[in-house]
């Protein structure tokens, strides 16, 4: 079943949202921006986001494309809950490890995400294993 406040009006739209994000403090993300560049793989954010209300989201995360294009994220699949139409999953083509990383991390991320209407986050950095259905022949 899809995730439900336990007191949605306890919910305000002004709240930080809650991220779970699988992402480094500290010196971390260069080491990870170092070793994501050298890898062949292309490079994808996965996000997950439940919000107040999906429309109005909608919206807004239209409106900040350029300043996703800036960070070199590149949207190429939405996709929303079939138990919850208010949490969406986002894949992202990521062109630049370090942008990304400083973007995600910038104040005026979680500020956008907050005025959005973004009640929790979950963010994963995934890259291609090489084994895809082809490869377990299945194409």
């Amino acid at each position: 079943m899809g995730w439900v406040p336990a007191h949605p009006e306890e919910t305000p739209a002004y709240a930080a949202p809650r991220i779970r994000l699988v992402r480094h403090r500290g010196g971390q993300h260069a080491r990870q921006a170092r070793r994501l560049a050298r890898s062949r793989a292309m490079t994808h954010l996965l996000c997950r986001n439940k919000l107040i209300d999906f429309a109005a989201w909608k919206a807004k995360f239209d409106a900040h494309v350029p300043v996703q294009r800036e960070a070199g994220l590149r949207l190429e699949r939405m996709w929303r809950s079939v138990e919850d139409p208010n949490e969406v999953f986002l894949l992202f083509e990521v062109r630049d490890i370090a942008r990304a990383l400083g973007y995600i991390d910038a104040p005026e991320s979680e500020a956008a995400e907050r005025a959005s209407g973004v009640i929790d986050v979950e963010l994963h950095f995934i890259e291609d294993s090489g084994q895809g259905a082809r490869d377990q022949g299945r194409a």
